[in-house]
């Protein structure tokens, strides 16, 4: 079991790799709907692309875990949106936004492309 503490802001943190136990030092990125998160050390600093290409699918309203495979290694994008709140994109290079998560206070969503990622069950 992964035991992660209660957190009751909405939020979502990266993992890389393909373990079910998320080690600190998997870690990528993480963001919750009142701003606070940020990058790994280990994270370069990239360009955003621009207009991405993305087919999107909605997660049920719940704590959900979300698989993806990239076929390089991901460019992770944290912004601050205008309406408010906080989002964190993956996009697989070149172009494609593989996931988008949507993080605010009176409410959140998950999107992702279905080709890219999948739902598992949450971290126990």
């Amino acid at each position: 079991s992964v035991k992660f503490p209660k957190f009751a802001t909405p939020h979502v943190e990266a993992y890389a790799g393909s373990s079910k136990k998320y080690p600190n030092s998997a870690f990528a990125a993480s963001v919750a709907a009142n701003g606070k998160g940020g990058m790994a050390k280990t994270c370069k600093q990239a360009t955003p692309t621009g207009n991405l290409n993305f087919r999107a699918t909605a997660a049920p309203a719940k704590a959900t875990a979300l698989v993806c495979l990239f076929k390089a290694p991901p460019i992770l994008h944290i912004l601050k949106l205008d309406a408010g709140g906080f989002a964190l994109e993956a996009e697989d290079p070149p172009g494609t936004l593989a996931m988008e998560a949507v993080l605010k206070a009176g409410g959140s969503k998950l999107l992702y492309d279905p080709t890219l990622c999948r739902l598992a069950p949450p971290p126990a």
